[in-house]
């Protein structure tokens, strides 16, 4: 079994939706990164405005992040959670860029595996709300 190297995954989904799996992965996408073990990350998310969080998650080796760390807010919008996920909203009515960056920390499988971190800067681009019907 090699500890050195962890894979890491970031996954996004919405939260308190009532629209089908396929528009919330339309109205909230995380690109995954994968990074060893102790790596920055640079994480890009899309969101529409529509009043909604967007989520991100982090595992390590399979199970969720235990812990986090804001690093830095995001200047247009909320961010919640302790950890993983953490869920993003944008300011009503704002449209354009945001950014945030969180520290994450969890362990592996077993008892005596080790602990693990990984840093992620978000870049996050907010669409304004379509009132069109999808086609």
């Amino acid at each position: 079994m090699n500890v050195g190297k962890t894979i890491v995954m970031v996954v996004a989904t919405s939260l308190c939706s009532s629209a089908p799996a396929q528009a919330d992965s339309e109205r909230c996408v995380v690109k995954h990164p994968h990074a060893d073990n102790g790596a920055t990350v640079a994480a890009v998310m899309a969101v529409i405005n529509d009043g909604k969080p967007c989520e991100m998650h982090v595992s390590f080796g399979g199970g969720p992040a235990t812990s986090l760390t804001i690093r830095a807010k995001p200047t247009s919008g909320t961010l919640v959670g302790a950890r993983s996920p953490v869920a993003y909203t944008p300011n009503p009515g704002f449209v354009g860029k945001d950014s945030f960056d969180v520290q994450w920390f969890g362990l592996g499988f077993g008892p005596n595996s080790p602990s693990h971190n990984l840093r992620t800067k978000v870049e996050v681009t907010v669409q304004a709300k379509s009132d069109e019907p999808a086609m």
